[in-house]
């Protein structure tokens, strides 16, 4: 049974309280769509494939969706977005940007 019946949104994934978050929302019941900079896309489908080992939720739970915070409309495609506005009922924004200064 499904304690936490939503879809959600999570930024900052494959980060480490995102992931924490997600094995947790998983395991009661939530779909997860993930936002993913490309450059992590490996290591989250493999996060994934520990967590649904870990918590024996299936692999359709988790919709990775490549994008990135620091870009317009988070740099997803027309049917990406259309997908995260549509769907999502709950929201954790755990990407976090830096901007480093070298000022002399």
């Amino acid at each position: 049974m499904s304690i936490f019946d939503e879809t959600v949104f999570v930024t900052g994934f494959p980060g480490f309280i995102a992931g924490r978050l997600i094995q947790r929302l998983a395991a009661d019941g939530a779909r997860l769509l993930l936002l993913v900079q490309p450059a992590f896309v490996a290591r989250a489908h493999q996060d994934i494939a520990r967590i649904c080992g870990d918590t024996k939720v299936a692999n359709d739970s988790f919709s990775i969706i490549e994008g990135d915070i620091t870009q317009e409309r988070l740099g997803l495609s027309g049917r990406d977005l259309a997908a995260v506005q549509t769907e999502t009922t709950t929201v954790f924004h755990l990407a976090a940007m830096s901007i480093m200064s070298c000022e002399r």
